[in-house]
């Protein structure tokens, strides 16, 4: 068992015509297993990967097949709808080896998605799966002659795609039998499924017929009103339904693991309706479809007012729908009601489809990436301007409230006033104090829509069966505000909850908004590199760092990190040529806040500093970024970005641009013996099996600073999603 690369495997780009595709299909000597289609990105030479089970690809294909007339062939593009940046299917690059199977592979929303692509120079060259080959037709056996079809036709000149495309044969028994894929069990093998000593770490064995397997189904939110146009303050009865087809009035979708047809999926539903909050279940499964829907009876509230204070005559009513499938969200739907003022307004004849959801298109997320409970968006909008605007996929907030706010100063000068100068010492209480006041300063700059939200989402959670609040995510164009530092501290919205930093409350972390896209709740490590120095005999470096021999020391006894020697051409050739998956420096580091791309990480051989805009270059990106490694840099205030030449910069920045899956690093000067501690406590539960997600790890690093009374404890900034979580797994 374990993994293997299936490179038995059939690529095509989504560009290309059906007629062409089915063509190939028609005419290949060997059932592909797995077929991967290519979507090109809006960057050059970027591209979105889909794997396919072909009976799967097919089942999509069959309706466009049968809706084309003359030579009027469609693309793949065309035909699949569903071909959405937040579907692609993981990539691994080919010289990467998956040692073992993890969840990651196993949340796709479609059959055979959850398996990874590996990729050289852009070309797909397999599929990873767990266990055998899914195929079960003899690799010499033609796909026409299983078919029972005379393989001599060739193709003919006919318009009729009977004819044009396969030469006469019928294209629905290519669609419907040739590419028949046998039952898929949790190993990835078309038999027997995993037992004993065979299952690798982390999964468990599956009993036919009472056990969801680990591939995905998607099907489609139905939400029925009682009336389509209710009036004000009329009774709506909502019905919510799943089906295997999509409604025409309602967006979204909802990804469950496929299992024996009769299995009954028992999921929770919460209905989100202007002020209404409300719960209920659902059970479904593919054999009965819906066999109890969640119903919902709540009264129409009123049209709102406009700027005059006068009432229109309608507006449309938006109603979510959250699925969650034992305690994990799994998908939403939406619609419009049309809501009437009173019965002399006529109803409208058509009501528009709701666009997807904004928060689920914001960001990349990989394959069954959950989203944050509460996603901040920070875009700058003018001069020392900026619009905040928060998500979440347990509710709605009110749009109606200002998300605007102004820095009365630069931003970079206001860390530097309030946290820099106490960095180098004890915090007494007094200094403790005013930290947190310096907090809660923080908080009370932020706009009336973070605030609502907040609280209102807080007050949700703590409801009976309310949902979780644990992690938040902010994604800025403000790079110097350490907004994870503000403490909530508001008698007003929150009487009688105690006061606390949001990064110890919550587990937080922040991206850069220009940079990757990348955001992965897996990081897989199987290689890990440091590079530091202690200074000691370095006259042109002031002062030394005498605890830094010891980390580097410890990082290799624990975790086998092999030794980058910190001198400018050495780390280089690391950065172009390197394959390690974490990558752990422990230098100086200078921000230089006026220009960003001017900071520096201090070498050995100093003054051949290294600046960002050496790792951000291409040559990092093609060589150290195809790891997309976690990085910490544990070095003064390198963990500041700063805005120049409209980009980010700074050293996050170019990490993450780099491709870096997440970055840690401080905002300000730390203290060298808290940070070797640090290190230690970060790496042990990051390593650990299973490790906590790196939004809790800095949650619990950040609790020590006022017990240890110092600020390096609260200086460390998490760029990536709070919910990852890191799998060390060294290769020997």
């Amino acid at each position: 068992m374990g993994t293997r690369l299936n490179k038995n495997i059939m690529v095509f780009d989504v560009d290309i015509g059906l007629d062409k595709v089915v063509a190939e299909l028609a005419k290949a000597s060997r059932r592909p297993d797995y077929i991967v289609l290519r979507r090109p990105r809006e960057q050059a030479d970027r591209f979105w990967f889909y794997v396919f089970d072909p009976a799967e690809l097919m089942a999509y294909l069959k309706p466009a097949v049968e809706q084309v007339h003359g030579n009027a062939f469609p693309s793949l593009r065309e035909c699949l709808p569903q071909l959405h940046e937040s579907e692609s299917a993981p990539v691994v690059p080919a010289n990467i080896t998956l040692p073992r199977w993890s969840e990651r592979y196993d949340q796709g929303n479609r059959i055979a998605e959850n398996f990874p692509v590996a990729v050289s120079n852009n070309k797909p060259t397999g599929v990873w799966e767990q266990g055998s080959s899914t195929a079960n037709i003899p690799s010499r056996t033609s796909i026409l002659e299983h078919l029972g079809v005379e393989t001599s036709r060739s193709l003919g000149g006919s318009s009729s795609i009977l004819t044009h495309i396969a030469g006469g044969i019928d294209i629905n028994d290519i669609l419907n039998r040739s590419f028949g894929a046998p039952s898929i069990t949790r190993d990835g093998g078309a038999t027997e499924p995993m037992r004993g000593p065979d299952i690798p770490d982390g999964l468990e064995t599956v009993e036919e017929s009472t056990q969801p397997a680990n591939q995905i189904q998607q099907v489609f939110p139905a939400i029925d009103a009682s009336s389509k146009h209710p009036l004000v303050g009329e009774n709506i009865t909502l019905s919510v339904s799943l089906k295997t087809q999509a409604d025409p009035e309602v967006s979204g979708g909802v990804a469950l693991p496929t299992a024996e047809p009769a299995f009954v999926f028992k999921l929770d539903v919460h209905l989100l309706c202007g002020q209404e909050s409300r719960w209920d279940s659902l059970e479904y499964s593919q054999q009965g479809g819906t066999t109890k829907a969640a119903t919902f009876s709540f009264t129409a509230p009123d049209v709102s007012p406009d700027a005059s204070g006068n009432y229109p005559e309608r507006e449309k009513l938006p109603v979510t729908v959250n699925f969650y499938y034992q305690n994990r969200w799994c998908g939403e739907g939406r619609r419009y009601l049309d809501l009437l003022l009173d019965e002399t307004v006529a109803p409208l004849r058509r009501l528009p489809k709701p666009p997807e959801s904004y928060w689920s298109k914001l960001i990349y997320l990989e394959q069954g990436a959950q989203p944050p409970d509460l996603l901040v968006r920070i875009s700058k909008t003018g001069e020392h301007q900026y619009q905040w605007v928060c998500l979440s996929p347990h509710m709605q907030f009110d749009t109606s409230l200002s998300g605007s706010m102004i820095l009365p100063q630069k931003a970079e000068d206001f860390v530097r006033d309030m946290f820099e100068q106490y960095s180098r010492t004890t915090l007494n209480e007094v200094r403790v104090n005013e930290i947190r006041g310096i907090g809660e300063h923080i908080y009370d700059s932020t706009p009336e829509a973070f605030r609502a939200a907040y609280w209102t989402l807080h007050g949700l959670s703590r409801t009976r069966g309310g949902v979780a609040f644990k992690n938040i995510l902010f994604i800025t164009d403000e790079p110097y505000i350490p907004w994870e530092l503000m403490r909530i501290a508001d008698q007003q919205r929150g009487p009688g909850v105690e006061a606390e930093f949001l990064s110890i409350r919550h587990a937080v972390g922040r991206w850069v908004a220009d940079c990757s896209s990348r955001l992965p709740q897996q990081i897989p490590v199987q290689e890990m590199v440091a590079s530091g120095s202690d200074y000691v005999g370095i006259p042109a470096v002031d002062p030394p760092l005498p605890w830094v021999k010891e980390e580097l020391a410890w990082l290799g006894q624990h975790y086998q990190a092999k030794t980058v020697p910190l001198r400018s051409t050495d780390v280089l050739n690391f950065l172009k040529t390197g394959t390690a998956q974490a990558v752990h420096f422990a230098c100086h580091g200078m921000m230089d806040s006026l220009n960003p791309l001017r900071s520096q990480l201090v070498m050995e051989d100093s003054p051949a500093n290294l600046r960002p805009t050496v790792i951000s270059a291409n040559e990092v990106e093609v060589g150290l970024g195809k790891a997309h490694p976690l990085i910490f840099l544990n070095a003064c205030q390198v963990g500041s970005s700063g805005a120049s030449l409209s980009l980010m910069a700074g050293f996050p920045g170019a990490f993450l641009k780099a491709g870096a899956s997440a970055v840690i690093s401080p905002l300000w000067t730390i203290s060298d013996e808290h940070a070797k501690t640090i290190t230690e406590q970060f790496y042990q539960a990051a390593f650990a099996n299973p490790g906590a997600t790196l939004g809790e790890i800095m949650q619990d690093i950040h609790k020590q600073w006022a017990d240890k009374q110092h600020l390096t404890f609260l200086a460390y900034v998490l760029y990536g999603d709070p919910q990852a979580r890191v799998s060390f797994q060294p290769v020997t």
